[in-house]
């Protein structure tokens, strides 16, 4: 049984949820046990599902206990639904099955994705039999700033400001067909974002863009090329755009920086400095209509 839930009953199920974030089988992304998140910013993050208007707490029941939880959002002007943190350690799969169900009854017709670990076999089994398919596996890559040393950089890169944006949209426009994060959506929060280009011959021919700024945690939102000379050539305009993205934001003051990332370019991003957690499998879709199942407000 689904079952939305009051701050004070939260706290009656779960003493320690902090914990239950730490099997990759049992949870959804965002991850937690990252080297980066802490408990104290979970259970801070935790509070907005009680006190916002756009987000909620729900509890996955069995025999009046919690077997784990989903806190969700949504964006009503977007029509866009997503996850804060979801973790069930026993039966993941059921629960998901639970909180499709109830999105299908309370949002129908609202987009959603997800990104589940690949180590969440019951995710992958539940989506799929649903007619699901994955729609993109990317390797998630974490670096931390304190281990990292500025590198030289490449005269080819840019970084590209108000004035040079449509470099960017030329570029970024061919990859942002299912992508949240449109040129037009970036531009409206241009502040927020940094975006680099590989100039050659007059041309922008791959960019790379994290979101972030003015925070001490980042995560690079994509590496988007039109670059078609060799394969080798190419891995060498990426590492170039990374070189310039992580220089300055060391330089800026951060932390750490996130990057789910094409496998294909692995090699260069853990040459750069960034630690492999696993890979991320991505689903997502328009919400159904679907018939009811058993769920509790109280």
């Amino acid at each position: 049984m689904v079952k939305r839930c009051t701050e004070e009953q939260w706290k009656q199920q779960f003493s320690h949820p902090w914990v239950l974030l730490e099997n990759l089988e049992g949870v959804s992304f965002p991850l937690y046990h990252d080297e980066i998140q802490t408990e104290a910013k979970f259970l801070a993050r935790t509070q907005d599902a009680f006190t916002r208007s756009d987000e909620e707490m729900l509890l996955f029941m069995e025999q009046g206990k919690a077997l784990g939880w989903a806190h969700t959002y949504w964006i009503p002007q977007d029509r866009y639904l997503g996850l804060v943190s979801m973790a069930v350690p026993r039966n993941f799969g059921d629960a998901l099955g639970q909180l499709l169900d109830y999105w299908g009854r309370q949002f129908p017709g609202y987009q959603w994705d997800a990104y589940f670990p690949q180590e969440n076999k019951e995710a992958h089994r539940v989506l799929q039999s649903r007619g699901m398919k994955p729609q993109v596996q990317e390797a998630v890559g974490v670096l931390l700033f304190d281990q990292y040393h500025p590198r030289p950089e490449n005269s080819r890169i840019a970084k590209l400001d108000r004035e040079h944006f449509h470099l960017f949209r030329q570029v970024h426009q061919r990859e942002e067909g299912k992508m949240y994060w449109t040129s037009d959506r970036i531009f409206a929060t241009l502040e927020d974002w940094a975006l680099y280009g590989y100039v050659q011959q007059g041309k922008c021919v791959a960019v790379l863009y994290y979101k972030g700024v003015g925070t001490k945690n980042l995560e690079i939102f994509g590496l988007d090329f039109i670059y078609q000379g060799e394969p080798l050539e190419a891995s060498e305009v990426g590492r170039a755009l990374l070189v310039s993205a992580l220089n300055q934001a060391k330089e800026d003051g951060a932390k750490s920086m996130y990057f789910f990332h094409d496998p294909r370019l692995t090699e260069i991003v853990e040459e750069t400095g960034f630690q492999i957690l696993t890979t991320a499998v991505a689903y997502g879709g328009t919400v159904p209509f679907e018939p009811a199942s058993p769920f509790s407000r109280d």
